[in-house]
């Protein structure tokens, strides 16, 4: 796998724990956006007419960040469901932990050896990395 296709893969699992967070965050500056008030006091209104809830929800609804983040949260969601418990606590203590550990030391923590860790690991980056688009490869497990 590319080096380009492997960091955004790694970007997306270390976000993914915050990723609730961004998608709130992005639900409140569509549903509360900053109105900046008019400083020409008794000038003519506007002519557009809004419906407010609607076009809040199609706003969300149409948000391409929005859409990414959730799409990039479920193929991770899905991905870690098929993967053996032990590759998913590898997995969360270098990217999912507040303080990341190495593959040594994680391999270590889940009692198994450095170079089977290493394998599995790669082969998670690169099924993820096809689940999210970022590479085209003939991995459909």
């Amino acid at each position: 796998m590319r080096k380009q296709a492997f960091d955004e893969v790694k970007i997306a699992l270390m976000d993914y724990p915050k990723y609730d967070l961004y998608l709130e965050s992005l639900r409140t500056s569509k549903m509360y956006p900053h109105i900046q008030s008019d400083e020409n006091i008794g000038g003519s209104h506007g002519s557009l007419k809004l419906d407010g809830l609607e076009n809040t929800v199609i706003s969300i609804v149409d948000d391409l960040v929005y859409r990414k983040i959730r799409f990039q949260q479920a193929v991770i969601k899905e991905r870690l469901e098929r993967t053996p418990s032990w590759v998913c606590d590898l997995i969360g203590l270098i990217y999912f932990s507040t303080n990341p550990v190495s593959m040594r030391t994680a391999s270590d923590l889940v009692g198994r050896d450095r170079k089977t860790c290493k394998k599995y690991h790669d082969d998670f980056m690169e099924r993820l990395a096809g689940d999210l688009g970022v590479i085209q490869d003939e991995i459909t497990r």
